[in-house]
């Protein structure tokens, strides 16, 4: 007979408008609101920490070697890094998009 394991489904936080790229990082879910053009984090209490606003769209997020968080930016067509003294820019994609409208 095997042991079953019973999970519960808990809502840890509420009033995200379009969520994406979770990434779990340092005992917290990362991820990007791209309407709130946030970068944020929920621990599993439900302690969430805003880590970055942007004017631009964020999206899919990573990390470096060193612990520096890469962040795309979907409208600028960046790949931004967050270092201590502020946003970088880590590379430039705008050659590798293709407008929408082809």
């Amino acid at each position: 007979m095997s042991d079953q394991v019973l999970l519960k489904t808990e809502v840890l936080l509420e009033g995200l408008k379009f969520p994406e790229s979770p990434r779990w990082h340092e005992g917290k879910l990362w991820f990007s609101d791209m309407f709130l053009k946030k970068v944020m984090t929920v621990d599993l209490n439900g302690t969430a920490e805003v880590i970055l606003e942007m004017e631009d769209s964020p999206s899919g997020l990573g990390w470096l070697p060193d612990g520096r968080l890469l962040i795309v930016s979907m409208e600028e067509e960046l790949l931004l890094r967050l270092d201590s003294d502020g946003i970088k820019i880590a590379a430039d994609l705008k050659s590798f998009c293709v407008p929408i409208d082809q």
